[in-house]
């Protein structure tokens, strides 16, 4: 075999500028070398990153035809060039030249400078990278290096990330060559000084100290003007190259997030189970991001029994492996919500397999099963078993699931040994009056519970006088959701009584509730009353069947009120006297952020009337105006009020079929000379505007940032417009979005399709 000779950098540091291909090369040749030889130890996320730029700087783009399983052997070359012996020694070949060539296929059109540049900057994740390093003689393997930063001691040759330790400059007091090698003197994690000693073979004990005398040299001429280089030195002028690289993964490789990773691709090879591909995507994202997966989202993917083991048992070992020695994990995997609802075909015992992963450490604290099926007593049971034992729940969402109300109560029965929890989310569950007597005794007691969601469950009067009696000694309940269900009008005032007594719920969701006029009259009266601590906050009054005399009653109410945040009152009877008198209570209302007045259709003289109460406001924020059957002249009334507007940041006029071409050009024309408004979002879904309605977007979206850049950005949403003759969305969300409007279920400014 024919002798290697390497030429490598004396010097590892990032220059201001790198242009020049040949150096690129040699640069990253180094880096590669040190790679794959395990010097710079990488975690199996990043290795299969660099694996693929590899293969990108050398063959191009993926081509399916070519590269696929076999590749390697096909042209005789070893996948010991791209990956480490420490990693390749896990899993077969074909399982490596699986994963490579999918992260090889996300790198189409990337030429092979920026694909080494791109190695370069993901490399620089290894704790070790930039440091020359020797091998010490200890019996064991072990390295010692030196780096623009500061000196890295390793346990173990080829080994983990976790296994380094190292010392700043700034911690370090000397160093000097012994007999036998160096003795370097730092200040140890509690400031107390200690003397390392290092064994080196010969001939290599005055390479090392000049590595690290040239390095500390380096160091001292950065943080320190008055320090004289030796002259017998020469070392690279400190303006060619960015300033030092912070090192802070070392203390913090390899992170949660990425073990996560590596346990879940072991878990599904050692079972032949696919991974799913949206989970290894989110982590991915977070990973490439650099930033917390904060929310692990396993809804609607079908999972079986043995995909959620995998899962599982992923979950299981990253929360049980511990590092080796003082090193601290990065804790990006900091998954504060675990989302699995629509997953049918998991019954209860995979839920309860949950229970060990979150006492073992999984920090989860908001869990979301809705619409799983969980219909009979053991599965009510385990809910509330997951409540009682996992005290870090503080949020349970479990709509859907038709257990009703006597399983139901093994839920309430949890409460009271989670102190801490305040989410309970039980819509459409089947629950029916029964439930309402124990619930009223938790709301009575329970020291944290701040929101309770009863929506589509076929809870009476009866139900809702006997939550009153806890209603009226919470402390701490802010949110009730009862939309759609079979509470009546004269059951609601009572509920009213109690909130302008205790403040408490002070969100209240009433949607598709039928209420009469003398309800809306106390509405209206708690409503005027004055001060900051008002007793309601947000209010969803939608499809309550109000009457045009109610409305003027509730809407008379804001022209003195001083709490309410939210309004939604949208499917009720509007005429132009009501809006002419919400024109004058929101010109000197100063705390309503956020009204909708969906599907209303008051007509071009009630907008008028309405435009004139938004022109002098100063405190909207959102406003929803969907489903209204405006037209050109109706949407230039509001455009014209929009403009003199200085809080406004969101409006919603989506799915108005009579918005056109010449809609659009009314709505969007003020907005290009005028530079004090903030709006930064219009929702125009479902708008009939067509292509040159398309193309005048465009234009004013272009004049629009040209102009106003760095003051507003108009975000236009269109996910489902009739364009071109022809209706383009996704059928079946778009059915969902409607069912949900018709229910009231979502904030009106959410989006509910596309």
């Amino acid at each position: 075999m024919p002798n290697k000779v390497v030429l490598k950098l004396q010097f590892i540091k990032t220059p201001k500028v790198f242009r020049d291909p040949t150096a690129i090369q040699f640069y990253w040749m180094q880096i590669n070398e040190n790679v794959v030889s395990g010097l710079y130890p990488v975690s199996d996320y990043l290795v299969v990153k660099l694996a693929a730029l590899s293969l990108q700087a050398k063959y191009g783009d993926f081509n399916p035809s070519v590269h696929k399983v076999g590749f390697f052997a096909q042209l005789g070359n070893s996948i010991a060039d791209f990956l480490p012996p420490y990693h390749l020694q896990k899993y077969k070949l074909e399982y490596w030249e699986k994963r490579l060539f999918l992260q090889h296929s996300k790198y189409l059109g990337m030429q092979d400078v920026n694909a080494r540049l791109e190695y370069i900057r993901v490399a620089k994740k290894s704790p070790s990278f930039g440091a020359t390093l020797f091998e010490v003689l200890s019996g064991a393997h072990a390295l010692v290096g030196a780096a623009e930063d500061g000196i890295l001691l390793s346990r173990l040759k080829n080994s983990k990330c976790g296994d380094w330790v190292f010392y700043p400059f700034e911690k370090v007091t000397s160093f000097k060559k012994n007999g036998f090698g160096l003795d370097i003197s730092v200040f140890d994690a509690n400031r107390q000084p200690v003397v390392i000693k290092v064994g080196l073979q010969d001939g290599v004990v005055d390479a090392a100290f000049d590595c690290i005398s040239d390095y500390y040299a380096l160091f001292k001429m950065r943080v320190d003007p008055n320090f004289q280089l030796p002259q017998d030195r020469f070392l690279p002028p400190l303006d060619a190259y960015e300033d030092i690289m912070k090192r802070t993964m070392l203390a913090d490789f390899p992170s949660r997030l990425e073990l996560f990773k590596e346990f879940y691709v072991k878990a599904c090879n050692e079972c032949s189970a696919q991974p799913v591909p949206s989970v290894l995507e989110q982590v991915d994202l977070c990973l490439d991001l650099g930033r917390d997966c904060e929310v692990l989202n396993l809804n609607s993917l079908n999972l079986d029994n043995d995909t959620w083991n995998c899962i599982k048992a992923a979950l299981n070992e990253t929360f049980a492996f511990k590092p080796l020695g003082p090193q601290i994990f990065v804790e990006n995997f900091n998954c504060k919500t675990l989302k699995m609802s629509a997953n049918p075909k998991l019954g209860s015992d995979s839920f309860q397999s949950l229970i060990p992963i979150i006492t073992a450490g999984f920090p989860v604290t908001d869990l979301d099963v809705s619409n799983n099926g969980l219909e009979d007593e053991k599965s009510a049971n385990v809910l509330g078993e997951i409540i009682s034992s996992c005290r870090t729940i503080h949020t349970l969402r479990a709509a859907g699931n038709k257990f009703g109300a006597k399983p139901g109560l093994a839920i309430l029965k949890s409460l009271k040994e989670n102190l801490g929890f305040r989410v309970l989310d039980v819509t459409g569950c089947d629950l029916k009056d029964l439930f309402c007597f124990p619930l009223a005794l938790v709301l009575s007691q329970h020291p944290t519970l701040q929101e309770l969601d009863l929506s589509d469950n076929p809870i009476g009067d009866e139900g809702l006088e006997k939550m009153l009696d806890g209603l009226k000694r919470t402390k701490t309940l802010v949110k009730l959701h009862l939309t759609n269900t079979k509470v009546k009008s004269h059951s609601v005032k009572p509920l009213l009584d109690v909130v302008s007594q205790t403040k408490y719920p002070n969100h209240l969701y009433l949607a598709h509730t039928k209420l009469s006029d003398k309800t809306a009259e106390r509405l209206a009266t708690i409503l005027g009353q004055r001060g900051p601590a008002g007793a309601i906050k947000v209010l969803d009054v939608q499809n309550c069947q109000f009457s045009k005399k109610a409305m003027f009653t509730i809407f008379q109410s804001l022209e003195t009120n001083q709490s309410l945040e939210a309004l939604y009152c949208g499917g009720n009877e509007f005429d132009r006297l009501a809006l002419s008198v919400f024109g004058k209570g929101i010109r000197t209302n100063v705390t309503l952020k956020t009204f909708s007045m969906q599907a209303c259709n008051v007509g071009l003289e009630g907008y008028i009337e309405f435009a004139n109460g938004i022109r002098g406001n100063s405190a909207l924020t959102e406003l929803d105006l969907s489903r209204n059957s405006m037209g050109p002249l109706e949407i230039k009334k509001i455009s014209d009020a929009v403009i003199f507007n200085r809080t406004l940041i969101s409006i919603n006029i989506s799915y108005n079929a009579k918005i056109t071409l010449d809609g659009v050009g009314a709505f969007m024309a003020p907005f290009l000379n005028n530079s004090n408004m903030i709006l930064s979002k219009v929702y125009m879904d479902g708008c009939a505007i067509g292509d040159d309605g398309a193309k005048r977007v465009s234009v004013y979206l272009f004049h629009f940032l040209k102009n106003f850049l760095t003051k507003a950005l108009i975000l236009l949403f269109f996910s489902d417009w009739r364009y071109a003759g022809q209706e383009f969305f996704d059928r079946e969300a778009l059915a969902k979005g409607e069912r949900n409007h018709q229910r009231g279920r979502h904030p009106p400014l959410q989006r509910v399709a596309g």
